[in-house]
């Protein structure tokens, strides 16, 4: 009888230990409904009116639970995988160690945070707490470079979930949202050092703001239409104003520099203008001949520059959800800010006086921005904003310089600088338009890229460019600049011909082999001389690429391919432990359209793919290709072996 009454005895210590341990789970995940619940009621009246010292505590409270249910359940989680069968969480239980990682590292990131920021939370606002909270990060860089620790654990256990399309819907849907704000957290961590400085928490900081207008491309987004100031000072937006970009320069009364040769060549300009001074797609480059310009036109120095085109826009007004104008009696939302923004170009003063004041709704539209931004953020969805936000600068849509090191270190390294240079290793592709037409044709031409590259002792690259102008008037060039005076509708400035200077960014080292050639007579241009039709290369030994130029003049209604190939230096190429490797980085430029792009691998004779990064698209023989379409920087990595 005494090992049978040992046995029950044992029973119910294990039955008592598992009643125990349910009832401490089930007080800690009650614990954290509560907390949940206690947000939900802390953010009922508004995100203005949060109660931050109390946020705090509950964001503490959620680590300490977060910590003491890991502690609870991890006997258990070596058999997570055998319960897939559970109903309805049953998919999740495969997951659940990698989940809670994340819980528990984003929490602690959360918590550090939050420990870090804490004494600037007592008694202020979110408004008013934003200039201290700044500060006190800057103050903490051993609990900021904890916290970017700790989220660097979060997306290493994301990354270990695996397939997660059997998961229950509002489970995919927390997913899928912690996916599209998960690089913004990464680069807000990296930003955290230099914020206080940039916010103007150590003195108030004047930005240059230029809207770049996509429909006229440029190499770094589109023409410079107008310019503004933003000044910062504490975290907040002292002042915004905007101007017309052509009140920039004081050229009749100071003298100015020669223009880049390509201005003179397609353009027929001699002065080196602010309007054109986005000439080279490295936007640091660029920009900070803007400052330059600018400084010595208006005599007002500035801390950075900010570029953004209508895309920009219409994301961030996606983000906002609308934007009222009282001035212009306009409320912008995603589905008319395209035709508002070409409606009120027209708009402007009657008279002679047309010309100055026809980009003036870009003031009022700021304000509106503003005031939506500073008064009504509450009411805002702040994920969703993050999230279009984010999308703007993978995209380039929005691009920031500062020249100061520690913060133009930091934007290089999170890709908001819209840097381009060629790589330490690997292949670099970049395809840089500039309208020369003085016009808005990028809206009528559409292009598909093809780039195909031949392997083995001397790598060789064939590029393929076809372009098509949809326009369906197939009337004739016409290289006069039409009269800008009231009446002028934008539509004329669309339908016609597209002036393209057109650079191949490759790899230093690269040598142009054949380029095809589109002569234009001298009646095209508005300095009378013809284009011979001869491209050019060029070495940027400080970008580290190799500049291929050359230009076409797109008729209305053609369809045209431009086709350069050139041998690649051999380094694209490099030895790994499983083989050799070939990476190639393909920029998108910033404001240009969205394009099909096919890339083509053949791989030297005798070699097999061991591995490839994405997917490619289609493997026949000795060839490797990906297709997709070019929106953002993509790279492609092949890996091939005997």
């Amino acid at each position: 009888m005494k090992p049978r009454w040992l046995l029950w005895g044992g029973l119910l210590l294990i039955l008592a230990w598992l009643l125990l341990k349910g009832w401490r789970i089930y007080g800690l995940v009650h614990s954290l409904q509560t907390q949940q619940t206690a947000v939900a009621d802390l953010t009922a009246g508004g995100l203005g009116d949060v109660d931050l010292a109390q946020t705090a505590d509950i964001v503490l409270g959620v680590r300490r639970d977060v910590v003491a249910l890991r502690e609870e359940v991890a006997i258990f989680l070596p058999l997570t995988p055998y319960l897939s069968w559970l109903p309805t969480v049953g998919p999740l239980m495969p997951a659940a160690p990698a989940l809670l990682e994340m819980a528990d590292a984003g929490t602690a990131t959360a918590a550090l945070l939050t420990e870090a920021v804490r004494p600037a939370l007592v008694g202020n606002s979110p408004s008013a707490a934003l200039p201290a909270i700044l500060n006190q990060l800057a103050a903490e860089p051993e609990r900021v470079a904890q916290a970017q620790t700790n989220y660097g654990r979060v997306l290493a256990a994301r990354a270990r979930l695996g397939d997660t399309s059997q998961w229950p819907f509002t489970a995919q849907q927390l997913l899928r949202q912690f996916d599209q704000l998960s690089e913004l957290g990464t680069q807000g961590l990296a930003l955290t050092p230099v914020l206080a400085d940039l916010a103007g928490s150590t003195g108030p900081r004047t930005y240059l703001v230029i809207a770049q207008n996509q429909e006229e491309l440029r190499a770094t987004g589109g023409f410079i239409s107008g310019a503004g100031l933003l000044t910062v000072q504490d975290g907040r937006i002292v002042s915004l104003n905007f101007s017309d970009a052509y009140t920039v320069d004081d050229w009749a009364n100071k003298p100015y520099d020669f223009p880049p040769q390509a201005l003179y060549q397609f353009m027929g300009l001699e002065l080196f203008l602010f309007r054109d001074a986005n000439f080279w797609p490295d936007f640091p480059t660029s920009a900070a001949k803007l400052s330059q310009l600018y400084t010595y036109g208006t005599g007002i120095p500035v801390d950075g520059v900010i570029a953004f085109d209508q895309q920009f826009l219409a994301l961030l007004v996606q983000g906002l959800g609308s934007v009222s104008i009282p001035e212009l009696e306009l409320t912008l939302t995603p589905a008319n800010l395209e035709e508002s923004l070409r409606q009120s170009w027209a708009t402007g003063n009657e008279g002679e006086d047309w010309l100055a004041t026809r980009k003036s709704f870009m003031g009022p539209m700021a304000a509106a921005i503003r005031q939506r931004l500073e008064n009504e953020w509450a009411d805002l969805d702040l994920p969703a904003l993050a999230n279009q936000m984010g999308q703007a600068l993978r995209q380039k849509h929005v691009q920031i310089y500062v020249p100061r090191p520690a913060t133009a270190a930091i934007l290089r390294q999170i890709g908001w600088d819209g840097h381009l240079n060629g790589p330490a290793v690997g292949d670099v592709l970049a395809v840089v338009e500039s309208n020369m037409g003085f016009n808005k044709a990028n809206i009528l031409v559409e292009r598909a890229y093809t780039y195909a590259v031949a392997l083995g002792d001397q790598p060789t690259a064939a590029l393929t460019i076809s372009y098509t102008h949809t326009s369906t008037t197939n009337q004739p060039c016409n290289p006069q600049i039409p009269s800008y005076q009231r009446g002028l509708q934008y539509e004329a400035l669309v339908d016609r011909c597209y002036w393209n200077y057109v650079r191949v960014y490759a790899p230093q080292g690269a040598v142009l082999q054949t380029a095809d050639q589109f002569p234009a007579p001298a009646a095209m241009f508005l300095h009378g001389q013809a284009w011979a039709g001869q491209p050019w290369s060029e070495v940027d030994t400080a970008q580290g690429v190799t500049i291929f130029h050359n230009f076409l003049l797109l008729q209305r209604g053609q369809t045209l391919p431009l086709r350069t190939t050139y041998t690649l230096p051999t380094q694209v190429v490099q030895a790994t432990a499983d083989g050799q490797q070939y990476q190639l980085t393909v920029h998108q430029q910033a404001g240009q359209k969205p394009s099909p792009l096919t890339v083509q691998i053949t791989l030297p004779a005798g070699q097999r793919l061991l591995a490839a990064v994405p997917t490619p698209t289609h493997i026949q023989g000795q060839v490797v290709e990906f297709q997709t379409t070019l929106a953002e920087d993509e790279t492609f990595v092949v890996t091939f072996g005997q």
